[in-house]
């Protein structure tokens, strides 16, 4: 991973190891509290949360399938907040960073893909489940909705 600055020019104090045989396949950046992370998700489903130096931030034991795009529900903690996909099987998966238990919306649907956005403009971000016939929309309380 490689870090850039707007104009082009590295970006000092970045120390980011690089992978042998291994590479990135999503990268995404957090903000939980006043703390920023930067997601990297590899290709064998490991996931790395790194400081803004690139240097290892927190360990979890959570795996994503290599070929899903991750979307995040944001809580007090990172250990607390969470990553949602879509598994082998098709099911919606949420997993905790801390514990890596299945919560939320965890087995609620099946899809193809799943992101997180505020749709309704109330501040909380709905979670979007792209499936065969269509979109699903659901709130903050796991519940589906028609917007």
């Amino acid at each position: 991973i490689l870090n850039y600055k707007e104009e082009g020019v590295s970006t000092s104090g970045w120390s980011f190891q690089k992978l042998t045989d291994r590479y990135v396949v999503a990268l995404a950046h957090l903000r939980v509290g006043n703390k920023d992370f930067i997601y990297a998700g590899l290709d064998d489903g490991e996931i790395k949360l790194l400081k803004r130096s690139g240097t290892d931030r927190y360990q979890t034991e959570v795996r994503m399938p290599p070929d899903q795009k991750p979307a995040f529900r944001l809580g007090q903690s990172i250990s607390s907040s969470t990553v949602l996909y879509v598994d082998e099987a098709g099911w919606v998966q949420e997993r905790t960073f801390g514990t890596n238990e299945a919560v939320g919306m965890s087995r609620m649907t099946r899809g193809q893909s799943v992101k997180t956005e505020d749709r309704d403009g109330d501040g909380f971000p709905e979670v979007i489940v792209q499936t065969p016939s269509g979109e699903e929309v659901w709130n903050s309380r796991n519940e589906k909705i028609n917007l």
